[in-house]
């Protein structure tokens, strides 16, 4: 392992999640955080994950999104392929009640599930896990709408089969305009917590002073206190790393509940800097940045 500036043993670290991979980076290598990642500008050039160029104070540094660096998905595509999921629960749904209705009005058999708990999207609820609180405390209040809705369905199919048909349908209508409807409006606030972009801009040094590389970050945590001689080996501990992972984690840090830190060394990143002539690109900035340390 590179070394690591400590006091009694004890160093900090700037952690963040890609996926559900946690990693670390000593504090004395990160210079500064942009919480705005939008102003970064494109250059040409295919390196994996190269995204543009920042303003550091006048020095140009070359941008790369660090999950896509490490040829892993990104915690935006993630959210990307719930919200797409989303969208299909949702249509599903105004689908199932059509066929409902289908079946009151033309005595059709109803294939779909009645049980919320049989539903594709009750079996999501019961088994998505997030680390976002707003996003889970959300689709935790799904469950009684999706509970009322699905169990609608057979009180109306057996009010239809006693010849009630209109009775049935206007139970349909009602479903339709306050149930259905409220599980609609829980879908577009759940859209809108995850189109929420938490990203920023982690600008990377060697010395302390001059910029080495930029990443973009979709999920940032905290600042941590960790035991260098705690430290454990990659090789030792069995981790299954990519290739670019390899690259550059110099370590595993142990947390609470078995869990680890991928602890990276910015050593190897010094070559990023350079990628076809990106650092050459003249540029200018006013986003807000915050340093730590």
């Amino acid at each position: 392992m590179y070394e690591i500036e400590t006091s009694e043993g004890v160093a900090q670290a700037f952690t963040f999640w890609v996926g559900d991979t946690h990693y670390a980076i000593a504090l004395q290598h990160v210079l500064s955080i942009r919480e705005d990642a939008s102003q970064t500008r494109p250059v040409p050039g295919s390196a994996p994950g190269l995204l543009g160029i920042v303003d550091y104070h006048g020095r140009p540094v070359t941008v790369f999104d660090f999950a896509h660096h490490l040829a892993t998905q990104s915690t935006r595509e993630l959210r990307g392929q719930l919200r797409q999921a989303l969208e299909d629960h949702e249509r599903d749904h105004i689908a199932w009640l059509k066929s409902l209705e289908r079946s009151i009005k033309e005595g059709t058999p109803f294939i779909h599930a009645m049980e919320a708990s049989l539903c594709e999207f009750g079996k999501f609820i019961d088994s998505y896990e997030t680390r976002n609180t707003d996003l889970k405390e959300l689709l935790e209040r799904f469950c009684e709408p999706h509970r009322k809705l699905h169990g609608a369905a057979k009180n109306l199919l057996e009010l239809r089969e006693r010849g009630f048909k209109e009775r049935a349908l206007e139970g349909l209508e009602s479903a339709r305009k306050s149930t259905l409807r409220e599980l609609m409006y829980l879908f577009d606030q759940a859209k809108e917590i995850i189109n929420i972009d938490h990203s920023v801009l982690l600008i990377v040094t060697e010395d302390g002073s001059v910029p080495m590389v930029s990443f973009r970050l979709d999920e940032i945590e905290d600042v941590i206190e960790f035991e260098t001689d705690k430290v454990l080996d990659v090789a030792r501990v069995g981790i299954p790393l990519t290739h670019e992972q390899r690259r550059i984690i110099s370590g595993v840090i142990p947390r609470k509940g078995g869990d680890y830190s991928l602890l990276v060394d910015p050593t190897p990143l010094a070559s990023l800097q350079e990628v076809q002539g990106a650092t050459q690109v003249p540029v200018r900035s006013t986003e807000p940045s915050m340093t730590l340390g």
